[in-house]
């Protein structure tokens, strides 16, 4: 008995246009020369998707190197003055009682800043979930 293939098709247009459809048409010819077409719309589609729900797990299994570029001094100044306002905050908490913990923390939070810009949203949401990991 032959085993029934369970594959599916998805096809979509491109502007030729729009130089980005252009681009576009160019990359996929090189991925396909590669045989890497495939692998990179579900690659693709699966980073997406995980972003848009909030994680950053692929992002950082398919580029291991956005930790390292965020770590660099550029954005690790920043990340490392938050540690240390959650360290400190921390700390307060298991030496002073809650009355203490109050009139401190008010000095250790950090100030909040509207974000109007995309990318500035994404490396602060990134930046968030590494101060987050941080403890583990």
């Amino acid at each position: 008995m032959k085993k029934e293939r369970l594959r599916q098709q998805y096809l979509f247009w491109l502007d030729m246009n729009k130089p980005a459809d252009v681009e576009l048409a160019v990359t996929i010819a090189e991925l396909k020369t590669c045989r890497k077409f495939a692998q990179t719309i579900r690659d693709g589609i699966r980073l997406i998707e995980d972003l848009r729900a909030g994680r950053l797990d692929m992002l950082l299994t398919l580029f291991p190197s956005v930790t390292e570029h965020l770590k660099s001094p550029l954005y690790g100044n920043e990340l490392a003055a938050v540690l240390e306002q959650f360290q400190q905050a921390a700390i307060n908490r298991s030496t002073n009682n809650a009355d203490s913990l109050l009139q401190s923390n008010v000095s250790a939070v950090p100030e909040t800043k509207a974000i109007f810009n995309e990318t500035e949203a994404i490396q602060r949401s990134v930046f968030n979930t590494l101060a987050s990991l941080e403890d583990f």
